[in-house]
């Protein structure tokens, strides 16, 4: 599941819909590396595009209900003069003669035990298995140009800081046929003046007043998407007591769970007085004792 700290959320550009229906594309995992090319596949074979890496700063309300942002980024593209295939229009690209196409040559050498044949790069083709007699001008034989294309990338509702979109298909394009490489996006959510999370919670302080405290009363909680709820505290209410809001926190992004909201009330002591609560203060401190009940035991007992 998509816990902690480092998952993953996987879709493809071709996937976009209703923003919030998400969970047939979402894919999660742990350790091992972001893919790439498989280790032992023939050079001259169809080879997986370069996976690219990004990191994109959300606030924390973005994080809280998901956005959609369109980014620019670096890449390779296919020639759209040669259509990447790295030769000249009107002409073709030539199998290799030194290897016949298989991108690697034959050495026998005689050694003490006889011969022995080994295997190497062919040095005509450099393992391509192809040689191109009269280069793209454009791209220069590569196949592929350096473009800046603009892609549109939705961040669930959810999603934590350090967590890893991953758009499949948007990577650099792939050889011989291969697929495509994925863009890897890292989540950095920015420090909120109010709001912290934990877990699936949004954490924050309440300021109330003495009489809000004593009295009790009905305080207006901001919520994280810009709403407000009404909530009754009781009287007596002390400084530091906390109160859950039930379901008003983060999404999950794999499950249909939610987070609580939970507030700590902390109790503001007024700096300036009128003349006018200056005197009711006095005038309630008379009939109230002053001093806290002292505990006839001490810490030890005693």
């Amino acid at each position: 599941p998509f816990g902690g700290q480092g998952g993953y959320y996987s879709y493809s550009t071709s996937d976009f819909g209703v923003f919030g229906d998400l969970g047939d594309i979402f894919s999660s995992f742990f350790g091992g590396g972001f893919g790439g090319r498989t280790s032992g596949r023939r050079q001259n074979g169809p080879q997986k595009g370069a996976d690219l890496n990004l990191r994109m700063d959300i606030t924390f309300e973005e994080s809280f209900l998901g956005v959609e942002k369109d980014i620019t980024i670096t890449r390779n593209e296919v020639c759209d003069t040669c259509h990447g295939t790295g030769a000249k229009p009107g002409t073709h690209v030539k199998k290799c003669s030194v290897c016949h196409g298989t991108g690697q040559v034959t050495q026998v050498q005689n050694t003490i035990l006889g011969q022995m044949q080994t295997r190497r790069t062919c040095t005509n083709c450099h393992g391509t298995g192809e040689v191109i007699e009269t280069p793209c001008e454009t791209c220069r034989g590569k196949g592929t140009v350096r473009k800046q294309p603009r892609i549109r990338v939705k961040i669930p509702a959810g999603i934590d800081d350090n967590q890893t979109v991953v758009l499949r298909g948007e990577g650099d394009p792939g050889e011989k046929g291969g697929p495509k490489g994925d863009l890897y996006i890292t989540v950095k959510i920015k420090k909120h003046g109010i709001y912290t999370r934990s877990g699936n919670n949004v954490l924050c302080d309440i300021p109330i007043t003495i009489t809000q405290a004593t009295l009790g009363g009905e305080l207006q909680i901001p919520m994280v998407d810009g709403s407000k709820e009404t909530y009754k505290i009781p009287d007596g209410t002390q400084t530091g007591t906390r109160f859950v809001i039930r379901n008003k926190g983060f999404k999950s992004v794999n499950s249909s769970s939610v987070g609580d909201f939970v507030f700590t009330v902390v109790v503001q002591t007024p700096k300036r007085l009128t003349k006018e609560q200056r005197d009711l203060l006095t005038q309630l401190a008379k009939t109230m004792n002053e001093q806290p009940p002292v505990k006839k035991k001490g810490i030890f007992g005693l």
